[in-house]
């Protein structure tokens, strides 16, 4: 079996290559659904996705703002 979380296009060359030894496939191809962040998120956790927008609990902001602040510099 092949579990595979990512992107469209990755996901159709998964399944494609795959479909040759019909091997079962399980696919999370994403979306554009926002993460929500409530004030007691943990945000010490490890993520798998690349959000594009957050929703964020009024009183989480600041922190949200910083964590990801943070996460961009390191990815630069």
């Amino acid at each position: 079996m092949i579990s595979f979380t990512g992107s469209t296009r990755a996901g159709i060359a998964i399944s494609k290559a795959a479909a040759e030894s019909l091997k079962k496939v399980v696919l999370e191809l994403g979306g554009k659904g926002a993460n929500i962040v409530f004030a007691d998120a943990d945000d010490k956790a490890v993520s798998c996705n690349a959000p594009t927008r957050m929703l964020v609990e009024r009183s989480a902001y600041d922190r949200a703002v910083e964590v990801a602040a943070k996460v961009a510099e390191e990815t630069a």
